[in-house]
């Protein structure tokens, strides 16, 4: 995803199947939640580090494998998702600060 397609998301705000998230150390319960009511609609993008309101909070850059390995682990978790869901992750750039997309 080029910067600009980034910003056009941001400014286009949350929807049915666009998702913003803070993401501390790592992605917090709702995170999934949101994969599990994308995975049992039409699917969707959850964008890790930006704020409901659209800011750019952005994740922790060194931990970043650590948090795709963490939503990957859960997602494929046969006690929680049956069947695991189809889950990929891009990290992306903006302005120095790391945003995953789930």
């Amino acid at each position: 995803m080029t910067d600009d397609e980034f910003i056009q998301v941001i400014q286009s705000g949350e929807s049915s199947v666009v998702e913003f998230k803070r993401c501390g150390d790592m992605p917090h319960p709702d995170t999934f939640e949101t994969v599990c009511s994308f995975a049992n609609r039409s699917g969707g993008d959850i964008y890790l580090g930006v704020d409901d309101d659209g800011e750019v909070t952005g994740v922790d850059a060194s931990r970043a494998v650590e948090i795709e390995r963490n939503i990957v682990n859960v997602t494929s978790n046969r006690k929680l998702f049956i069947p695991a869901p189809m889950v990929e992750t891009e990290r992306i750039m903006h302005q120095g600060k790391t945003v995953i997309r789930v």
